[in-house]
């Protein structure tokens, strides 16, 4: 069984006190399916990618069309994404704990690098405590994860807890 985890950052403009790092982790073969299905709803709604920080605008600040993107995205990613997590710091709290004289990029100690530890942390002890196996499943579905507690549709059900990192809060 193999693990893959998509990571997207924000807040690394220079703007934001904010950076946040989200990630979430399927199996290999799952990523596939959502991925075409993510391309599909992409050319169905007219866009090549999906930056939240655009995308009103892209839209043409049609609240409609904006929430029937994100019914869209939330759909492709509870079918597909059983785990994730998103690490969160305040810029002000990294330069207090790590005290950098310098800029720090690209490297463990960079703010991305602590929020990717934190993320792959995360996974490494959520697995151990909760290998895939002990879900449990069921067999009248081969469509894949639904809402939690859908159990009669799904084959994730409920007993994966939902977690949430936060780092400086």
């Amino acid at each position: 069984m193999s693990w893959t985890v998509m990571i997207d950052e924000s807040g690394t403009d220079g703007r934001s006190p904010i950076l946040a790092m989200a990630a979430p982790l399927a199996l290999d073969s799952r990523w596939l399916q959502l991925e075409t299905e993510w391309g599909e709803m992409l050319c169905r709604h007219g866009l090549d990618a999906i930056h939240c920080s655009q995308l009103r605008h892209q839209l043409g600040y049609d609240e409609g069309r904006v929430a029937q993107v994100m019914t869209d995205v939330e759909a492709i990613i509870l079918r597909h994404v059983p785990v994730s997590v998103v690490g969160v710091m305040r810029k002000d709290d990294y330069d207090h704990i790590y005290k950098p004289t310098q800029a720090v990029s690209g490297d463990k100690h960079s703010p991305l690098g602590v929020l990717y530890r934190a993320c792959m942390s995360f996974f490494a002890a959520f697995l151990e405590e909760y290998p895939p196996e002990t879900w449990n499943r069921c067999s009248s579905s081969t469509s894949g994860v639904r809402r939690r507690g859908d159990c009669k549709q799904s084959t994730l059900a409920s007993n994966v807890p939902t977690f949430r990192i936060g780092l400086g809060l």
